[in-house]
Formats: C-alpha cells, sequence, structure tokens
C-alpha cells in the first residue's frame, strides 16, 4: 500500500511551508493536513511495509499533544485535553485525514489532565464506518495480535515498543524468558517466535493476561509445543518468589524483561514506578544468569535517561554483578525522530551481565 500524491478534493497540501515565508496565507485545517502529508512522506518505508507505525508524532512533526498510531485498516488519533481546541478541526476533517491515512476507520483518543476521570466520550468514532467494531487483527514482523481501541488507550498495542520486541526477538533463540508486566503479551511472543525454549508472561491484571494467551493462540505455529505460561500475580511479588527458588537450586532465567507501568495499584498498595524502578531493577538482576540479558522499558517521563544508566550500574555494583553491556532502547526513528538525550520518550535499556 503506498499512499497516493497529497491531493484531497482539489487541494495539493504543500501551502503551509510557504506561508512560513509569508508568500500565501493558510487555514488551520490545510495547515494539519499539510503537516499530516508531510509526516507520512517522511515514513514512505513504513507504510509499503504495511505494519503498525506511529503515522504522526507530536513536536517532531509539528504539531504539540497530537499523535498518530496507524493499523492497517484503522488508525487512533490521540490528543491531549489542553490542545482540544484541535477537536473541532479534527472532526471537520475526518474524511479528510481518513483518505490520506487510507483508512476505513478513524478514531480519535482524548487524554485528560493528570488528576482528571476518564469519561465515556474520551473515545470518538470519527468516521461513520461499519468497520468501527471493538477488535481488529494486525501484523507486525509476521506476528499476529488482537487490538481493542474500544477497550485499551493504546488499543493493546505500543507502537513505540517495535525496536524492543526486535531486539528481544533476536536474543532469544533457546532462551528461558521471563515477561514481567506483560499486559498483552507482545513482547513474549517476540521471544517465542525468536526461538526462546520458554516463555513466562506475568502480569497482575486476569483480563489482560487472557487477552496475552488470546494473541498466543492467534499465532498457532507458535504454539505447537506449548512454550509459554501464563501466571496472574503482581510482578513484584513473583519476582521476589523466584529469587528465593533460584537460591534454593532453580535455574535461573537467560532474559528478563521489565517493562512496568508509570503508575498502578496492586492489593491496594500505589505503584509509582519514579520510586520503585531501582528495586525493579535488582529483583530482575536476582533472577537473570551470569551473561544473562534484562531489558528495562517504561514511558515514565521523570526517569531521565542518565539516572537510569546509573541506577543499573550502582544495582550491579550492590549485588557483586559486573554489566558488561549497556544500550539505549529509543523509539524507532523512522517514525518517532532522532533521539536526543534529555528527550523523555526513550524506551529503556538493554543491559548485559558479564
Amino acid at each position: 500500500m503506498l499512499f497516493p500524491p497529497v491531493r484531497f478534493n482539489g487541494k495539493i497540501y504543500r501551502r503551509y511551508m510557504f506561508a512560513r515565508e509569508g508568500l500565501v496565507s493558510v487555514n488551520p485545517s490545510d495547515q494539519l493536513m499539510e503537516k499530516l502529508s508531510v509526516a507520512l512522506e517522511r515514513r514512505s518505508s513504513l507504510i509499503l511495509a504495511e505494519e503498525p507505525f506511529r503515522a504522526f508524532h507530536r513536536e517532531s512533526d509539528g504539531q504539540a499533544g497530537l499523535w498518530i498510531d496507524h493499523f492497517h485498516s484503522l488508525a487512533i488519533i490521540h490528543l491531549e485535553e489542553q490542545h482540544s481546541a484541535l477537536l473541532p478541526t479534527l472532526r471537520r476533517l475526518a474524511d479528510e485525514v481518513a483518505h490520506l491515512l487510507q483508512v476505513k476507520t478513524l478514531y480519535l483518543r482524548l487524554h485528560r489532565r493528570k488528576g482528571s476521570a476518564p469519561r465515556e466520550d474520551d473515545l470518538i468514532v470519527l468516521t461513520n464506518s461499519e468497520d468501527a467494531r471493538g477488535e481488529y487483527e494486525i501484523c507486525e514482523q509476521d506476528i499476529r495480535y488482537l487490538i481493542r481501541p474500544r477497550t485499551q488507550v493504546n488499543g493493546g498495542f505500543f507502537v513505540d515498543a517495535r525496536g524492543l520486541r526486535t531486539v528481544v526477538r533476536s536474543q532469544s533463540r533457546n532462551a528461558r524468558v521471563l515477561n514481567t508486566f506483560a499486559f498483552t503479551g507482545s513482547i513474549g511472543l517476540a521471544a517465542l517466535a525468536g526461538g526462546a525454549s520458554e516463555v513466562t508472561q506475568v502480569d497482575i491484571s486476569k483480563g489482560i493476561l487472557r487477552w496475552a494467551k488470546e494473541n498466543y493462540e492467534l499465532n498457532s505455529s507458535l504454539c505447537e509445543e506449548q512454550r509459554m505460561k501464563f501466571i496472574v500475580e503482581d510482578s513484584r511479588s513473583y519476582l521476589a518468589r523466584e529469587e528465593r527458588r533460584i537460591q534454593a537450586g532453580k535455574v535461573p532465567f537467560d532474559i528478563v524483561i521489565l517493562d512496568p507501568p508509570t503508575f498502578g495499584n496492586s492489593a491496594g498498595k500505589p505503584f509509582r514506578l519514579v520510586s520503585e524502578y531501582r528495586d525493579l531493577i535488582g529483583q530482575g538482576m536476582r533472577v537473570l544468569k551470569e551473561g544473562g540479558d534484562l531489558f528495562f522499558s517504561s514511558n515514565c517521563t521523570q526517569i531521565a535517561l542518565r539516572e537510569l544508566k546509573r541506577a543499573v550500574q550502582d544495582v550491579a555494583t550492590e549485588l557483586g554483578r559486573k554489566v558488561s553491556a549497556l544500550e539505549v532502547i529509543t523509539p524507532p526513528e523512522e517514525d518517532f525522530g532522532l533521539f536526543v538525550d534529555n528527550r523523555p520518550d526513550v524506551r529503556g535499556v538493554h543491559v548485559t551481565l558479564a
């Protein structure tokens, strides 16, 4: 699928580039459409791949508070509440945006300010399409997943973790893999596709883990040897229990994945990653074999990359472990832009222990 020239209803959206030089006037609708058009031109290789990608990314593409995830036949527009002045324009341009993105269905998810209660009208179907159903099947690198835009803010699939899934897949041959805070299981499935001998998916939510199992069963070629386990438990409790078992002689894991949320609640006890990430890294290292790989991933904007790197080194030293390699995991440059060290959207780090 290759997007056509950026033209709709006789308009060619090139004018705002000249407007910046004062050569022509431009209305906000045309300006937004032009920004979308330029963003899609920059992502031509991703468009041809026909896999999920970030079609528009905030300030990187010229509009704060706006991002769009593309899932083949549908797209989800995300808009922060403080930029809700764009909402009337997006409603008015819904058909044009859908045409430009070449999707049947266009959802809009409004993100409330921190502390605000979610509302039923936070999700809006912008296009009157019969395809606006609750569940869709998508594919990334030959792995199939179910997404549900009405149920989860991101549909149950994080586009910005594509690079992480790729790296985990490449490292997983014959490995015993532990995926904590597993969510809908995409990273664990990537490990299984990479040839992992065993994958354990752990999440505290029974419903979310049921979704992860559905994703697993959707990929019948990966299910033949039943190499994936699903455990409904607080990931911190599971890690503590596995540490005791390893001390008693159980074989540690080859790969441990820590992909916690920024905030959460377990058994009535609040979870704040910014105050717990060092302890989580320590728990992950304790159940990891010598020479094993630890992946720590998060979207927490309060944890700076330099602080995360320092925490990894400090925790390893405290445990008498040595870090032989430490690589930064960033969102894919093709659709998220070039990573800058102080940008908050670092996905995390890949740590190899000596």
